[in-house]
């Protein structure tokens, strides 16, 4: 349960953040969609080891930032404004307080995401890449939010494996995620959960 409170502040400060940083402008080219940028896929694993995501180069390259506890990975642009969170919560500990997807996808969207106005549903594959089965059921969603003329999106999804219950967020000023969530969406194809 205090994984959940770890994301749920996490997600706030992450769009309080972006809404706040409208002097952080991302560069003209910031998200070219070419064949480099698509082939350039670089991986990054859970501090626990749990899960591997690849994602694409990003200008300016990524930060690992830290996420509070093993199971979080964060991984953020050069001046933050744009960010890719997954948190996984293994079963073992998270069956006591949840006994499906759907009970954990309506406590996170009412905890975390009800100031974040109406949701727009979203369909996002994760994993299906080479050694990655696809993972079915995934339940997505999108978010705007404005802020004194600064507009910040996200894109969370959830998922469950044989392992572990998953959030995953994708977020930023809205001109940065514009230019780089189609590239981050194709990316998920490579997210696979490791053997422990």
């Amino acid at each position: 349960m205090k994984h959940l409170h770890r994301i749920a502040a996490g997600l706030a400060a992450l769009l309080a953040v972006s809404l706040s940083a409208c002097g952080s402008q991302p560069a003209d080219n910031a998200g070219a969609d070419t064949a480099d940028h698509a082939a350039a896929l670089m991986p990054y694993d859970a501090p626990s080891g749990r899960f591997t995501l690849s994602v694409p180069e990003i200008e300016g390259g990524w930060t690992v930032t830290d996420g509070g506890n093993d199971e979080h990975l964060v991984l953020d642009n050069s001046d933050q404004s744009f960010t890719v969170m997954v948190q996984a919560l293994p079963l073992d500990q998270s069956l006591a307080f949840f006994s499906n997807l759907d009970e954990l996808a309506t406590y996170h969207q009412q905890t975390t995401l009800s100031t974040f106005g109406d949701a727009a549903e979203a369909e996002v594959a994760i994993g299906g890449g080479p050694d990655a089965p696809e993972i079915e059921n995934v339940k997505s969603a999108s978010y705007t939010v404005e802020l004194s003329g600064v507009t910040a999106r996200a894109q969370v999804s959830y998922f469950q494996t044989d392992g572990a219950y998953y959030i995953l967020t994708i977020t930023g000023l809205a001109d940065v995620y514009d230019a780089n969530i189609g590239k981050m969406q194709s990316a998920l194809s490579s997210f696979h959960e490791n053997a422990l």
